[in-house]
């Protein structure tokens, strides 16, 4: 038996079912794939959030380490002024303590 010329019509419309099946494939994989940069723009937003929060708390640590250190720093410098204070007066006593020794006169260096 011989086969029957196919009907042009049907043809086309198979060509258009299977453009639909096509298209419809793709709206599809439009759909997974807007999908997806929203989930990913989501959890980039996330991140960003925890990293500014995370950067927030090491300037706010920062922030008192450096008080720390100035209120260390003034009290070192109180500290020395005050030594730098009593070696002098020490000095002046031993010099005076000197002076008696030598009968009353001035000291000398």
């Amino acid at each position: 038996m011989e086969e029957q010329p196919r009907d042009p019509l049907d043809v086309i419309r198979e060509h258009i079912q299977q453009g639909n099946e096509y298209l419809k494939e793709a709206r599809a994989a439009s759909e997974r794939h807007t999908q997806a940069l929203e989930d990913q723009s989501l959890a980039l937003n996330q991140m960003n959030l925890r990293s500014e929060r995370i950067m927030q708390q090491m300037l706010a640590e920062l922030r008192d380490l450096r008080r720390g250190t100035q209120e260390m720093t003034a009290s070192i410098r109180e500290w020395r002024y005050e030594g730098v204070e009593e070696a002098r007066a020490q000095r002046a006593a031993l010099f005076a303590i000197l002076d008696q020794l030598k009968g009353g006169g001035p000291a000398t260096a």
